[in-house]
């Protein structure tokens, strides 16, 4: 694996933590709140330390054998990011390229879209009772983003500038100028620097409104109940003023607390079904959403996102 495209995997999978990454045993809620703590301090090194000692050592392996393979067409591209992020210019230039789609958001139309697509996931997801609670969440936030997203600025230029400065600021907290500088340091300093990166991705957030550490501070475990190796709970948390819940169930395997795996299958299962028919609706179906004008331009990769709470 080339350790470029290792470097996002391991940021995704620091991303989903949230949801549940095994944790040393104690009580379930600590176990399970402990990956929520490292992303509002910003230490993603420690999301990573969480994992499984084994994945751990297989990613620490494949990204030092990474550093003898040759460049890629990946390893071109993010070359083109780190020399557009460390050029005094880089703002102005990436403004240049996004102001011409921005003047064709439509806020309240885009709320629309949101919440066709969402309707369709939604009817998916509501077809088995172990999907409901991720239906009415999913179509829940849908109808508070229409209501969101016409005084969020999301077309504004100014919050663009704004933004997209955070964004750079993100790039450069890497500290390289090239995918080989990047390759060069380990997996630890990388993860470590994505901490300061992952501080300036908020920041970027915040320009909308979003504050992405209010959210965390929001969830909390809740309810848990049962005995053995095996529990259930409430997950709660806070988006976009609103209080929402998901029932989760908990499982101690070699020590640590963890979701099971069966709490997402509703989701699981709809992606696969979508896979199945080529990620998208199948013959004479429309899904509804129309491709938004800002997906006309490339911006430099940032770490996955998580759901946001505007203040």
């Amino acid at each position: 694996m080339r350790p470029i495209r290792l470097l996002f995997i391991t940021l995704f999978a620091a991303a989903v933590a949230i949801a549940g990454e095994a944790a040393p045993a104690g009580s379930p809620e600590a176990a399970l709140l402990a990956p929520v703590k490292a992303l509002r301090q910003n230490d993603v090194l420690a999301l990573f330390k969480a994992m499984p000692a084994e994945e751990q050592a297989e990613a620490e392996a494949e990204w030092a054998a990474g550093r003898d393979q040759p460049p890629t067409e990946q390893d071109a591209k993010l070359n083109e990011m780190l020399q557009l992020v460390n050029q005094p210019g880089a703002v102005d230039v990436l403004m240049v390229q996004a102001e011409p789609a921005l003047a064709q958001i439509d806020p309240q139309q885009l709320g629309f879209q949101l919440q066709m697509g969402a309707g369709m996931v939604g009817m998916g997801l509501a077809s088995s009772p172990e999907g409901m609670p991720f239906a009415e969440i999913i179509q829940g936030l849908a109808t508070d983003m229409m209501t969101w997203l016409p005084t969020s600025g999301i077309n504004d230029p100014a919050k663009l500038r704004e933004m997209l400065t955070h964004l750079v600021a993100a790039g450069k907290a890497y500290g390289v100028a090239d995918s080989a500088a990047l390759r060069a340091l380990s997996l630890d300093d990388v993860l470590t620097r994505s901490g300061d990166a992952l501080n300036e991705f908020k920041a970027g957030l915040a320009v909308y409104g979003c504050d992405l550490d209010a959210f965390l501070d929001s969830i909390a475990i809740a309810d848990v109940a049962g005995t053995g190796d095996a529990r259930t709970a409430t997950l709660q948390f806070v988006v976009l003023g609103k209080p929402r819940t998901l029932p989760l169930k908990l499982k101690l395997v070699d020590g640590k607390w963890t979701t099971d795996e069966s709490t997402f299958a509703p989701l699981t299962d709809l992606a696969a079904q979508a896979g199945g028919m080529g990620g998208g609706p199948g013959p004479g179906m429309d899904d509804g959403m129309q491709d938004g004008p800002m997906g006309e331009i490339e911006i430099a990769p940032i770490p996955a996102e998580a759901v946001t709470d505007p203040a």
